[in-house]
């Protein structure tokens, strides 16, 4: 009789280990447009080095007016005459925001495509060149609208 309560208890913790929400976590790295919509970010943008050295540091902030229009400023550390900024048009495609020119270069400062590796409500972490490049690149975004 304790054999068989011991099987029971086994199989009953095996599916609610085999039920984890392993797939919700990934689900909720998944960007979607009204997540940005309408809203404000500001951050950091980073350069690291392959070896985990930091490149360049700068802040930087966001705004998404629409569905797929946007911009972008790249605050100087020296002066605000030296500030960037680049109107966009954006995309999302599941856990990536792809950039693309407005006006002007904003794909080339900031290249094209973004991979989420960490969202909620009110933060978002994205990713460039993770694995590819000399650099990788980093957007530490905090909602503020």
């Amino acid at each position: 009789m304790r054999l068989i309560s011991f099987l029971v208890c086994v199989l009953l913790c095996g599916s609610f280990i085999a039920c984890s929400d392993d797939d919700n976590a990934n689900n909720n790295l998944e960007l979607d447009v009204d997540y940005l919509n309408q809203s404000s970010w500001k951050g950091q943008y980073i350069i690291k080095e392959k070896d985990g050295r930091i490149n360049e540091r700068r802040n930087i902030g966001f705004s998404f007016t629409s569905r797929n229009r946007g911009s972008f400023t790249i605050f100087s550390n020296e002066s605000e005459e030296y500030n960037i900024t680049r109107y966009i048009k954006y995309s999302v495609n599941k856990k990536s925001l792809i950039i693309t020119n407005e006006v002007g270069n904003a794909a080339i400062i900031l290249g094209d495509g973004w991979f989420v590796i960490e969202k909620d409500n009110n933060n978002l972490v994205l990713v460039q060149d993770l694995e590819t490049g000399l650099y990788t690149r980093y957007l530490f975004l905090r909602r503020t609208y």
